[in-house]
């Protein structure tokens, strides 16, 4: 995965995290809301119950002469001491305070109509005159009301701190395996280097050895040594290529190409290995030209690079199609062989690098992904299509007929 790739997955895990944060915020806060709504009205509903059973009760009498107001007098403050004594409606609130489960501490006191506490119910059935009203305060509320969102909180809380833990973990994995994937590229990429330098010098050695002593040119070792290091040459060029390409170093460098000559001198080109291989080639070309803007050397490449998997997967004698048609909006090419086929696992992973099924084949599994990089490079699209009964695999790519 690309460093900008990682740096945008990061920040947007952060966002994502930060809106968790602020959204459960939120959902306690309405849930706290939510509660003293709930407290309010059951505490509303107990008092006006309370109201109603002492308004029965023989102390009511007794009631509503302790609470005859002067005029000028605001309130008529009582502690729970008197009420008791005067009447039965402190026994009335307990009990109706303790169905509605509302066991906290409270101050009963009685108000004039004109200034209502918020928990509050009219005093009518108890005083003859309906000037009051009978309030509750609750000194411990705030702590009663965080005691039942205890578990809420509680648990909000440990989720949020797994998750950060768990998105926290997940990024230091993620920027360590990064490091070692930058660390194992450079490496290769180094590697590919130096190995390019004694290759060549073998190569040149080999064609100096062939100019002074002409009758080298038949000897079987030379012959080895010419082709191992040509075959070693050419995975080290598509190391790099390939590097060069991921690291946007390298810009297609297009020009106007007839894409049936191209494809004959690929064919031409890999003569010797077509007829080593005694492979039999079916090719479909348009019989007008078709001249089209592509990078003649790494398109070359890509064309071989599909001859020879098709010449190296192939079973018994080699049959292969090339085909190229010519549509409205794209060309189509194909190339076929008559191997044995992928399995669906398979087919998924055929464009990933270092991806081999057979470990009799030479290569580093590089060349599907280097094709895939160029058809995209391109502007076009590739297809894999095969099956594992034999049936051969079919490799197809789109390239849009004006770019």
């Amino acid at each position: 995965m690309k460093a900008y790739s990682i740096k945008l997955l990061i920040g947007a895990s952060i966002v994502a995290l930060i809106a968790l944060l602020y959204f459960q915020i939120k959902w306690m806060d309405h849930s706290r809301h939510l509660m003293e709504e709930q407290f309010k009205n059951r505490v509303q509903m107990a008092l006006c119950s309370a109201v109603e059973k002492a308004a029965n009760n023989t102390d009511c009498q007794a009631l509503r002469a302790s609470c005859g107001l002067s005029t000028n007098q605001a309130t008529c403050r009582l502690p729970s001491a008197t009420l008791l004594r005067t009447s039965s409606l402190d026994s009335a609130i307990a009990k109706t305070l303790n169905y509605y489960q509302l066991d906290i501490p409270y101050e009963v006191q009685i108000v004039e109509k004109s200034d209502p506490d918020s928990y509050s119910c009219s005093l009518e059935p108890l005083l003859e005159t309906d000037q009051h009203y009978l309030g509750i305060n609750f000194p411990n509320k705030s702590k009663f009301l965080l005691n039942g969102m205890n578990f809420m909180f509680v648990s909000s809380i440990a989720i949020l701190l797994f998750i950060s833990f768990l998105f926290a973990l997940a990024s230091y994995y993620l920027l360590r395996q990064k490091r070692i994937s930058d660390l194992n590229r450079d490496f290769f990429n180094h590697m590919a280097h130096e190995f390019r330098t004694p290759l060549t010098n073998i190569k040149l050695a080999s064609g100096l050895l062939q100019k002074q002593m002409p009758a080298a040119k038949e000897s079987r070792y030379l012959q080895i040594i010419n082709g191992e290091s040509a075959g070693l040459m050419e995975q080290v060029e598509k190391v790099l290529h390939l590097s060069q390409i991921e690291r946007k170093e390298y810009q297609l460098h297009k020009e106007l190409t007839d894409l049936q000559g191209l494809i004959q001198q690929v064919i031409k080109e890999m003569d010797l290995q077509i007829k080593e291989k005694s492979a039999k080639l079916d090719i479909q070309l348009p019989a007008e030209p078709i001249n089209y803007a592509v990078d003649r050397f790494h398109f070359s490449r890509l064309l071989r690079n599909l001859l020879d998997n098709a010449l190296k997967y192939s079973t018994g004698i080699p049959l292969i199609r090339v085909n190229l048609k010519d549509t409205r909006e794209q060309l189509q090419f194909q190339i076929a062989d008559n191997g044995p086929g992928l399995k669906v696992e398979q087919q998924q992973q055929a464009f990933n690098k270092f991806s081999r099924f057979q470990s009799d084949v030479k290569g580093f599994g590089l060349g599907l992904a280097y094709v895939k990089k160029i058809v995209e490079l391109h502007g076009g699209q590739i297809t894999l299509g095969s099956s594992s009964n034999n049936q051969g695999t079919s490799i197809q790519f789109q390239l849009p007929k004006h770019p």
